[in-house]
């Protein structure tokens, strides 16, 4: 500051030394060049040459005091203007640093202050419209305030007396409000005597702005009438300025960061979803899928991403499927359906799937997204209750039946017997006798069936080991087994023990193993037979109530001709057979889901035409504890040795 103003003082005296040398100059030199130029005697009296020295001595002096002066003469009313320029600069670097910071509040604060503090004015204070039905005026903030104005303070922008303020009038017609003698203006009347106590002489309020609408004014106080000339307004609109584009870039940063926030969290929840969902745009190119979709279709994530809808391989494998996209871009509104489809390995799966179009703000598509649910599980599970319900209508229809046939069969036995007996001199005879007696013995047989299935006549249970079973089913499988199928045998490790009865659990095994047998020929095939435990990660028993209990997963799978979905819906109702009529009596299927069912556990089929049939069946382990100590003792030894 001390160098700043040596240097003005400098600038000064250089400046008073130069006139005073060009006047000298022309003092010393004028009359010679006049003389030279009139050719006369030079005439200089004494007396003028002195008074045009102290006249040049003088006019130097007040030239430098004058120069020295300049800022303190300049007239006291453009000191706030100049004030309010300066600092105009640091406000704008303000305004930018509390828009980075998301702080609006502070930035209106910070405009009440300049205007007041620099621009010399009493008070600066921001007004809000308020959306409400009465169309309220709110103080965000202030400055300068003396502490009556805002007293019971009660105006709005609704064009009536208390909306034809300067804040109120603004924000309603968009433009700058000027009140030169607020105590003698009319339209100030609601509010004068409020001025007139905080010794207010003119205001001004100027409107702020959104890109669409008007969201509040700044209102400025003066104490002294007409304090607002042209170069004052405007630049009292340039703050006002700052303080829109301030506020609105804030509530953009928000709204982009509060719509990121939902992209992310919305695109979190479509990565975790269990639903598969997919879009494409209107050209049908897909732009994403979410994780859930890529193991239900089981194809690489770049044979999806970028690929048409229309040369999708799933699409492709599942027309009903593909045909319900198409409906959805032609109608371009949503659409819903249940359909079975077929991944890329071939696996058939039960899906609910909905379509629908997604819109922009002009009601123009943009792109379509469909969610897929894997319904599988929930079908079986149906399709299983379906299929207990019907056995359990027949069990009770039938039971009566069953023992009033069982009557007439003993009835007809021992006639034929009888017969047979009497008429053994007569061949015709007997031989009609042996034919009724073979019929009752077929009878007895059908009834055994219909009792296991009905499950009428529980037989004993006990301790079993079922890999044991499986084992003797193979070797009598492969008795007559022909070259052109192979028998794959898996069994695992540590494997439970189950309470069963022994016979059925053969009968169950031996029923699906030659229902897949019979379906591989004549081509042939491979027939796989595998156990394990559900969790086979350990061998450990898992006691609940002094009792260990978990399940062994026994499945069997063939490779023959398959069957379709609506032959699968029917495979366990007695009679149902894929086979030709009078091959077969249908019974097998069903007495295998009454034996699983007698013994607690579950049976599910899943089929794909022309690639082969799977049974999973679940039976519960019951294995006691000393069992378990035995065989955990038994697995201590084999590792010592």
């Amino acid at each position: 500051m001390r160098t700043r103003t040596t240097l003005s003082k400098l600038n000064c005296l250089i400046i008073t030394l130069g006139y005073f040398s060009i006047g000298g100059i022309w003092i010393l030199f004028s009359n010679t060049l006049f003389t030279l130029l009139s050719n006369r005697q030079p005439v200089v009296p004494q007396f003028i040459e002195m008074s045009h020295w102290l006249f040049l001595g003088l006019s130097s002096s007040l030239l430098y005091f004058l120069l020295q002066h300049w800022d303190s003469l300049q007239p006291k009313s453009d000191q706030p203007l100049q004030k309010l320029n300066v600092e105009m600069k640091n406000f704008r670097d303000y305004s930018a640093a509390a828009v980075k910071a998301g702080d609006g509040l502070a930035l209106m604060q910070e405009a009440c202050q300049l205007c007041v503090e620099a621009g010399g004015h009493r008070m600066a204070w921001i007004a809000s419209a308020e959306q409400d039905k009465n169309k309220t005026l709110k103080q965000t903030t202030n400055y300068g305030n003396v502490g009556c104005f805002f007293d019971n303070f009660d105006a709005t922008w609704e064009n009536n007396d208390k909306g034809r303020c300067p804040a109120g009038t603004s924000i309603r017609i968009g433009e700058s409000i000027i009140y030169q003698d607020l105590l003698n203006n009319s339209r100030f009347k609601h509010r004068r005597e409020a001025a007139k106590r905080c010794g207010f002489g003119s205001c001004i309020s100027i409107p702020l702005r959104d890109e669409f609408n008007i969201t509040g004014a700044l209102i400025i106080f003066n104490a002294k009438t007409y304090a607002f000339d042209s170069e004052q307004v405007k630049l009292l609109e340039e703050i006002a300025g700052y303080i829109s584009t301030g506020i609105t870039n804030i509530r953009k940063d928000k709204e982009h960061t509060l719509a990121g926030n939902e992209h992310l969290m919305l695109a979190a929840i479509t990565e975790q979803t269990a639903e598969g969902v997919i879009t494409f745009n209107t050209d049908g190119i897909i732009q994403y899928v979410n994780p859930s979709f890529i193991e239900l279709c089981q194809l690489p994530l770049n044979k999806i991403i970028g690929i048409s809808i229309h040369e999708f391989q799933c699409s492709k494998n599942n027309p009903k499927f593909y045909q319900a996209i198409l409906a959805a871009i032609k109608a371009n509104r949503p659409k819903a359906g249940h359909f079975i489809t077929r991944n890329g390995n071939g696996d058939e799966h039960d899906i609910d799937v909905k379509i629908a179009p997604v819109f922009d703000a002009s009601n123009r598509v943009i792109q379509y997204i469909t969610t897929i649910r894997n319904s599988t599980k929930e079908m079986q599970l149906q399709r299983y209750l379906q299929q207990t319900q019907k056995l359990e209508a027949l069990a009770a229809l039938s039971g009566a039946i069953i023992h009033a046939f069982k009557k007439q069969l003993v009835t007809i036995s021992t006639n034929s017997q009888e017969g047979l007996s009497a008429s053994n001199d007569n061949a015709s005879f007997q031989e009609k006798f042996l034919s009724i007696f073979k019929a009752t013995q077929n009878g007895h047989k059908l009834v055994e069936q219909f009792t296991a299935i009905n499950q009428q006549n529980e037989p004993p249970k006990q301790l079993i080991d079922i890999a044991d079973i499986i084992n003797k089913c193979v070797v009598a499988l492969r008795t007559n087994l022909p070259s052109t199928i192979k028998i794959n045998k898996h069994i695992g490790s540590d494997l439970g023990m189950i309470k069963a009865n022994n016979k059925q659990i053969h009968q169950l095994i031996m029923n699906l193993s030659t229902n897949a047998l019979d379906a591989m020929l004549p081509t042939g095939g491979v027939l796989e037979i595998s156990l394990f435990n559900l969790d086979s990660s350990n061998g450990n028993c898992q006691s609940q109530e002094g009792f260990p209990k978990k399940f062994l997963k026994l499945t069997i799978t063939d490779t023959g001709q398959g069957m379709d979905r609506n032959e699968l819906n029917y495979i366990f109702d007695p009679f149902y057979t894929t086979k030709g009529q009078g091959e077969w009596q249908g019974l097998g299927l069903s007495i295998a889901h009454g034996i699983v069912k007698n013994h607690g556990g579950k049976i599910s089929a899943n089929s794909i035409l022309g690639a082969g049939t799977s049974f999973v069946i679940l039976l519960p382990q019951e294995e006691t504890v000393e069992t378990c100590e035995a065989k955990s003792e038994a697995r201590g030894q084999m590792a010592l040795a």
